[in-house]
């Protein structure tokens, strides 16, 4: 059975990249690292294997970043409801 792909808009996969490089943990790298070798080794089964582990991970920072902007974005609402309030004099 196959997965869906994840396919990610070009300037969200930027957004992405930059904190996956923060996110960067010594479990992903280790993955990484890993299916670079079956790579090498030619070994398709497993690099298979790698490749969905790294497809799920991905996934789930994919659905943490999602979660992330999205509370940001309500905390820029919120900030700029308190400034309008602040100006308004109702603080």
């Amino acid at each position: 059975v196959r997965k869906k792909r994840v396919f990610v808009k070009p300037e969200k996969q930027e957004k992405i990249e930059e904190l996956l490089n923060e996110l960067m943990d010594e479990e992903l790298q280790k993955m990484l690292d890993e299916l670079m070798d079956l790579m090498k080794e030619n070994n398709k089964e497993a690099t298979q294997e790698e490749l969905d582990k790294l497809e799920e991970n991905a996934e789930e920072i994919k659905n943490k970043l999602d979660r992330s902007l999205e509370m940001l974005k309500r905390m820029q609402v919120d900030e700029k409801l308190n400034d309008i309030e602040k100006l308004f004099g109702r603080t």
